[in-house]
């Protein structure tokens, strides 16, 4: 579905505020599989942002370790893969000091579970082997 990561910020976090404005955060994906239009790779609208007259429209190539770091108003979307390549990324993010005014899902205490799995398909489950000590507001 295309969208700008700007609605779903918005939606989560009503009291989120643009600091500075512009933007406030970016979206970084590093590609862990090679990404192509083939495979469901990631499409932009290189003129949504800054808001231009028209589309550009391009499907992205990328390689393993390849980063992209997305403002929240570029217009994006994937198509679907039909292939048998995968198409696996890791999503991170940059928010600037101030402009989030809630946390994200979870207690924010990195008190999480690993599961660790078997080669018979079962997973041990084990507590995290961090914990965060002290002020976190850095």
């Amino acid at each position: 579905m295309k969208h700008r990561d700007i609605r779903y910020r918005k939606q989560f976090d009503s009291a989120w505020e643009d600091v500075g404005g512009n933007g406030s955060y970016a979206v970084c994906i590093v590609a862990i599989d090679p990404m192509s239009k083939e495979n469901g790779g990631l499409v932009i609208d290189k003129k949504s942002y800054p808001k231009q007259h028209g589309c550009d429209i391009e499907a992205l190539s990328m390689q393993p370790g390849d980063m992209l770091f997305m403002h929240p108003e570029l217009l994006h979307w994937s198509e679907a893969n039909f292939s048998s390549v995968t198409c696996r990324v890791l999503l991170a993010g940059y928010c600037v000091y101030g402009a989030n005014h809630r946390n994200y899902p979870g207690d924010c205490t990195n008190d999480i579970t690993l599961k660790r799995p078997f080669k018979n398909g079962s997973f041990e489950i084990q507590a995290a082997p961090w914990k965060v000590i002290g002020d976190t507001n850095f």
